[in-house]
């Protein structure tokens, strides 16, 4: 006959390897919860703070940004809100050639940002872009 405390340990582990099982599955518990926080974060932060992950052009100003109305001219935006940090044309056919005004980019490349651009037509204001985007 088996003794009972023989017995017993051949059905359950070892003390010390339940314990480094327990370890290792709180530190898995832990990296897994640590790293969804991370990401989510990353996801979240730009429509909280977007200006920590956007670069804005020199004499951008949001003020001046909600003034701007469909149909205004091109010297009028630059006037209230400086040059664009990019110019873009978007040719689709001779006949809808428009402007792209580009007032933000993304700081990292890796996060979502606000894009702020401004589509022109015929050197008129045709569309305001605003909202968050990852490029």
């Amino acid at each position: 006959m088996i003794p009972k405390e023989d017995l017993l340990q051949r059905i359950h582990l070892p003390n010390n390897k339940m314990k480094m099982r327990n370890k290792i599955f709180k530190f898995v518990l832990w990296s897994t919860g640590i790293l969804m926080l991370i990401i989510l974060l990353l996801n979240v932060v730009p429509y909280i703070f977007p200006s920590l992950v956007t670069t804005y052009s020199e004499d951008f100003n949001k003020q001046s940004f909600k003034s701007i109305s469909i149909g205004e001219d091109k010297k009028s935006v630059e006037s209230k809100l400086g040059k664009p940090l990019r110019i873009s044309i978007d040719n689709v056919n001779q006949d809808s050639i428009k402007d792209a005004y580009w007032y933000s980019d993304n700081k990292y490349y890796f996060l979502y940002y606000e894009k702020i651009l401004i589509l022109f037509y015929q050197d008129k204001v045709s569309d305001i872009i605003k909202g968050i985007d990852m490029d």
